[in-house]
């Protein structure tokens, strides 16, 4: 018996570790991107040091611009990777201690009770280090976010071990367990401002949206898991002002957004689509949404790196269009929509939160989208309307050339303003767009005489190579940035790469 109190013990203590060490690792993942525009920006701030040093300044006036540039190129949260490389090690340091003292102090000889309060040791830590901050550390930003994550993990873990112990699905529902440890994730992270236990919060709300459902009879409280929306959206009240006040676009922010993007699609496609026949319709609300939401608060951003929600959100566009370009595509989608069958209450709540989210996105535009610098592109905010309304109305008889054309319009628009802009991004992701759509589309029609033989075969590839070719000469003609080969003093000046004289590419191009 002994024996297998001791497993018990050194399996709790595991999972105590295992919940932490993941989190970490979750982390690690995510600031790998932060990571990335960190060192750019301060390789960037660091080549401006060095072409300020090798050229003298010629008065007052140039100092104090240089020093404007050198501030406005400092980011808001400096040092990332120092302060992640500190939380780091303070938190395995911690948590080897609290696991190797538990192991010497714990008696060998254990009753059969032992169970019964040794699950709440995760809930006395974290509690307890939480306390310690608040009495010798107040303010300190590195303890506060340890403490804030060990105080919502200790009460998580506890509470999850003491619901399978006690056989509390008895009596306890699962979805009001999970309102349970977010409201106390919640209050941990209004008192406290913690940073990473907002992550660690929303991942929950996220792994609770698709988990809930697992042991919930189907009767008329079938609609509570819903009320994950409203702990979803309630982070907004803590991170929307950080957005805000924040100078740029940083790691933190960053992660947030792909966090935050990463539950709302969860929470849609867990909460709003499970057997209702709601989910186009609800990525017709909840995609634009995101758009809008990531054009208001993360215009501030220099990089591609730090828009997340746009990299994610156009990817999605673009996965799902060209997959209802296709006729089997856009049939399935138009069979997966039924707004009125199988009407009930928990549906009707599911309407609800779709109009609480459209007044939400209305509300969110109007208040503060006016403070912002990005344009919408509006072929991006309505495309996934467009797709709910053609894929309801038209289904597989003329749906899936609409959305076609709509793609297609998309990747030429994309296209036009990067060679406007000059911006290589928009125009590479443009043309990848208007080719593949193409090349789809080509192979849904004659899927059945492309490659039926050899010469047929050739000829399809000889056709998606033409493609290719043309949509380079059409690019190349809107923007030509590499200079005549003969020139003898470009050859001696080295690469002309975007510093071609403009006079002499009128007369002679190539």
């Amino acid at each position: 018996m002994n024996y297998i109190l001791e497993n018990m013990v050194l399996r709790q203590l595991g999972t105590y570790a295992y919940l932490f060490g993941g989190f970490i690792l979750i982390l690690s993942a995510l600031y790998l991107l932060p990571i990335v525009q960190a060192l750019y920006a301060y390789s960037k701030k660091r080549w401006l040091e060095k072409q300020f040093a090798a050229t003298p300044s010629s008065g007052e006036a140039e100092n104090k611009f240089r020093q404007h540039l050198l501030d406005a190129s400092e980011p808001s949260q400096a040092y990332p990777i120092y302060k992640i490389f500190k939380f780091y090690f303070a938190t395995i340091g911690i948590v080897a201690m609290i696991i190797g003292f538990l192991m010497v102090a714990l008696p060998d000889d254990l009753g059969p009770d032992a169970l019964d309060w040794m699950l709440y040791i995760p809930l006395i830590i974290g509690a307890g280090l939480y306390f310690l901050y608040q009495a010798a550390f107040p303010g300190q930003g590195l303890y506060r976010e340890i403490a804030s994550v060990f105080a919502f993990l200790g009460f998580t873990v506890t509470a999850l071990i003491a619901f399978v112990h006690h056989d509390m699905n008895e009596w306890l529902r699962t979805d009001i367990l999970a309102f349970i440890i977010l409201g106390v994730g919640g209050l941990i992270i209004w008192h406290s401002r913690s940073i990473l236990t907002s992550y660690l919060y929303m991942i929950f709300v996220a792994i609770a949206g698709a988990t809930v459902y697992i042991d919930i009879e189907d009767n008329w409280l079938y609609f509570l898991p819903h009320l994950l929306w409203v702990f979803g959206i309630a982070i907004l009240y803590i991170w929307i002002p950080k957005l805000k006040e924040t100078k740029d676009i940083g790691p933190k922010e960053i992660i947030f957004g792909i966090i935050f993007t990463m539950m709302i699609l969860s929470l849609t496609m867990t909460q709003l689509s499970a057997g209702s026949g709601l989910l186009i319709p609800a990525m017709a609300v909840v995609l634009p949404g995101l758009y809008i939401f990531s054009k208001t608060y993360y215009y501030k951003a220099d990089t591609i790196i730090g828009k997340p929600i746009d990299i994610i959100i156009v990817s999605i566009i673009v996965f799902t269009g060209m997959t209802l370009t296709t006729n089997i595509g856009m049939t399935n989608a138009s069979d997966s929509i039924f707004l009125f069958e199988e009407y009930s209450f928990e549906k009707q709540v599911s309407y609800f939160i779709l109009l609480g989210l459209i007044g939400g996105i209305f509300w969110l535009f109007n208040k503060d989208y006016n403070d912002s610098t990005e344009d919408i592109n509006p072929l991006i905010a309505l495309f996934p309307v467009v797709v709910f309304i053609v894929a309801y109305i038209l289904g597989e008889y003329t749906g899936h050339y609409i959305v076609t054309l709509l793609l297609l319009g998309i990747g030429f628009l994309y296209v036009r303003k990067g060679i406007d802009i000059k911006d290589s991004i928009r125009v590479a992701l443009g043309t990848v767009i208007f080719i593949y759509t193409l090349i789809v589309k080509m192979n849904d029609i004659w899927s059945e005489d492309l490659y039926d033989s050899k010469n047929s075969t050739g000829l399809t590839i000889i056709i998606y190579g033409a493609i290719f070719l043309g949509a380079v000469i059409y690019i190349r003609s809107q923007w030509l940035v590499t200079g005549p080969s003969n020139t003898s003093k470009a050859n001696d000046n080295g690469d002309v790469l975007d510093h071609i004289d403009k006079s002499q590419s009128n007369d002679n191009p190539e």
